[in-house]
């Protein structure tokens, strides 16, 4: 698995800078997919995982967290040495104490947000998770603004609140329901964790941009995630517990597998696409999760649900689709 990993992003960096001089459209859309896809098998796996377990994970979540880091710093190594002979400029001709360690910074945020990850998907089901995911766009949109300087229309920030509006609503449940009053506080704590990860994501996927994007701009993109993997990895090493149990060891090794990917592939879309497009593409996940969920862990589809979906839907046409001229 690790070596088509590593075939498939050596293709994919070979072949990228050609590709979006001629197909840029299909580039994003390839990867905006991609990572939707591997965004939701994550809640789902953790879910396969819970419920082999009598409801709570059978893993020592840090430990995970260290081995998705080495995934994909022994991915970006391994790709970055097949492109070493070809390129002109590595990266490391210009390596400065400073701009390295500023790689530091998003690891650390990508290391705390990935172990916050993981705790409030013990709490909450995956649509739930998802759907609260989406406040990440907001928080991206007012990074991409002081981070970046850029500036958003009225028709998006239109389309980012009524995404903020339909998270809200699916948590609206009937009186019939019958939560215990454990299950609210559990619920609540998962949602204030998401949110909380949220506000992480959108700064480290928006300064993550700036430095792809902007600094060293010459310097292949798998170096740059070379440098952000390898800080990770050594920030995420401390907290490793060698022997910690994993449960059912296939359900572990695709969680690391997918979160993983999913990593890689944000790198991809921060490249070619931007930070909201990243945000709006792991926020689509909530569709697939939902429907997943139903037909697999028995997810009651309850009408606030349904409505506050609907709200997220006409959120991303809003944002996505131009009105004509």
């Amino acid at each position: 698995m690790l070596l088509l990993i590593c075939g498939a992003m050596c293709v994919a960096c070979c072949l990228a800078p050609r590709i979006v001089r001629l197909r840029a459209v299909a580039l994003q859309l390839t990867l905006a997919l991609m990572l939707c896809f591997f965004s939701t098998a994550l809640p789902l796996l953790m879910e396969l995982a819970k419920a082999r377990n009598g409801g709570s994970a059978p893993f020592h979540t840090p430990s995970m967290v260290f081995y998705t880091e080495v995934v994909k710093l022994v991915v970006s190594l391994v790709v970055y040495g097949v492109q070493l002979p070809s390129l002109s400029y590595t990266g490391l001709e210009n390596i400065k104490s400073r701009s390295t360690f500023a790689y530091a910074l998003p690891a650390l945020m990508y290391a705390l947000q990935n172990n916050l990850n993981y705790y409030s998907l013990q709490l909450i089901d995956p649509p739930t998770y998802q759907l609260w995911g989406c406040a990440k766009l907001i928080f991206a949109g007012l990074f991409f603004r002081l981070i970046l300087g850029r500036r958003l229309t009225p028709r998006k920030w239109v389309a980012l609140t009524l995404l903020a509006v339909g998270m809200a609503v699916t948590t609206l449940k009937d009186e019939g329901e019958g939560s215990t009053q454990r299950e609210r506080k559990s619920a609540f704590g998962g949602i204030a964790l998401v949110l909380g990860t949220s506000a992480l994501s959108g700064w480290s996927s928006v300064f993550n941009e700036w430095l792809i994007k902007y600094q060293d701009v010459r310097a292949p993109l798998m170096y740059k995630n070379l440098m952000l993997y390898l800080f990770g990895a050594v920030i995420t090493f401390g907290s490793w517990k060698p022997g910690a149990p994993v449960g059912d060891t296939g359900v572990f090794v695709a969680l690391v597998l997918a979160q993983s990917i999913a990593g890689l592939c944000v790198s991809f879309v921060l490249k070619y696409c931007d930070s909201l497009v990243k945000g709006f593409s792991t926020s689509g996940a909530v569709l697939l999760a939902m429907l997943a969920s139903a037909a697999l862990f028995n997810f009651q589809l309850h009408g606030a649900f349904a409505l506050g979906t609907g709200i997220v839907c006409v959120a991303f046409y809003l944002y996505f689709v131009q009105p004509p001229i």
